[in-house]
């Protein structure tokens, strides 16, 4: 089944929210795009309240075949209000200042941010065009080639962007955004928040500094290399750092060293004061495999595998609650795991935990099942109106928790 024309409805504070199989909009949605029908079907649209937004150009307009003034639309209660790109007006020396509540004043909003219960109105503001400019200043961008940055941004508005720089010289380190190409005085602390009176250049300050290596150590970080550095203040702390992987998913990572055969303490980089140059190495650790085994039936929410295999670090559990306590095989749901194929001795169940000590089998043991249905009576749940019921599956015999 593929989607069709949404319905339209004569109440302009309600929207289409999907097709469902009954009229009373109990079961569903439909997967539009997966579900193959096995014979004549009626679907039923769905209606949920809902509150109009409007985006008023206020003097500028949206660019398109037919350039629009105003754009509006239904927005289901609950979710937040849609995203419009940025108007655009004739007058050059003007730019698009944000959206706000007021045609006039008020302060600056993001609605696509916000969930709203009533109709609401967005008007877009203008400012004087202002030309701001980052400076690499013996520094690059993304390319060695791309030593300047130039955009335009409202007068009297917090610049809203910040940029990182390179340099070619692995021990030279980033300072910060200045005023002047010299450097001189304190750096701009928050250049993001910073709010220019007329066009601007900001410079790149570096001083030498010291290069600090996190060394994979036999696995790879997210862009596939082995090794990434960073250069550090004379004196400072590291900031951040990425997490390495392993091919072998056997192996977790635990922790940082200061040798590639990982002796000695772990190594806190977020704490370690940075006084010459240094390389940290991953240590790896072998977990402990758990092979949770559907025990003659087969995972339905992991494409009808029999198998799943699990790797828990040394000395760390794995919770019962996990995706694998909730799988579903022909009516019947896992109600626990247990340590052989006849299911007499429990290792693990939802909401508590088992710690392996090697390698293991779990096997599952399934059962019938109810539904338990929490209504909010009045209220809705996880911040959205229409969330009004919560639905929870028990195997048969066990207690709510």
């Amino acid at each position: 089944i593929y989607d069709w024309t949404a319905p339209q409805h004569s109440d302009s504070h309600m929207c289409f929210s999907g097709w469902y199989w009954d009229a009373l909009c109990s079961n569903g949605p439909v997967e539009l795009g997966e579900t193959y029908p096995t014979g004549d079907v009626t679907l039923y649209a769905c209606w949920a309240p809902a509150y109009i937004v409007t985006y008023d150009a206020n003097g500028g307009y949206f660019s398109g075949a037919t350039p629009e003034t105003v754009r509006s639309d239904k927005v289901q209660l609950g979710n937040a209000a849609f995203y419009v790109d940025d108007p655009i007006i004739e007058d050059e020396t003007l730019i698009f200042a944000g959206w706000y509540q007021d045609p006039s004043g008020g302060e600056r909003v993001y609605p696509w941010e916000n969930m709203y219960r009533q109709d609401v109105t967005f008007y877009a503001h203008w400012a004087t065009r202002v030309t701001v400019n980052f400076d690499a200043n013996g520094g690059y961008f993304d390319s060695e080639d791309n030593t300047f940055i130039t955009f335009e941004a409202a007068l009297g508005q917090p610049l809203h962007n910040d940029f990182y720089p390179n340099h070619s010289d692995d021990h030279m380190a980033f300072t910060g955004w200045y005023l002047d190409a010299e450097c001189s005085g304190e750096p701009i602390t928050n250049i993001s928040a910073f709010v220019p009176t007329e066009d601007i250049t900001f410079y790149a300050g570096w001083t030498t500094g010291y290069k600090v290596t996190f060394d994979a150590n036999g696995g790879f970080f997210d862009n596939g290399e082995s090794t990434l550095f960073t250069v550090v203040i004379p004196g400072n702390r590291l900031e951040n750092f990425l997490y390495p992987y392993s091919d072998d998913p056997r192996f977790t990572f635990s922790g940082w060293y200061l040798d590639p055969g990982c002796t000695g303490e772990e190594i806190d980089v977020l704490y370690y004061t940075i006084n010459g140059d240094v390389t940290f190495y991953a240590k790896w650790t072998r977990g402990y495999i758990v092979t949770f085994d559907a025990n003659g039936r087969v995972f339905e929410s992991d494409e009808n595998s029999v198998t799943h295999d699990e790797v828990v670090a040394k000395g760390y559990g794995i919770n019962g609650d996990n995706w694998f306590i909730y799988n579903f095989s022909e009516g019947m749901m896992v109600s626990g795991w247990y340590f052989e194929p006849e299911c007499e001795n429990l290792a693990m169940r939802y909401n508590r935990w088992f710690t392996p000590t090697g390698d293991i089998t779990l096997y599952a043991k399934w059962s019938e099942f109810y539904t338990v249905t929490y209504n909010a009576n009045g209220g809705y749940f996880y911040g959205a109106y229409e969330n009004t019921e919560e639905e929870y599956f028990i195997p048969k015999g066990n207690v709510l928790e």
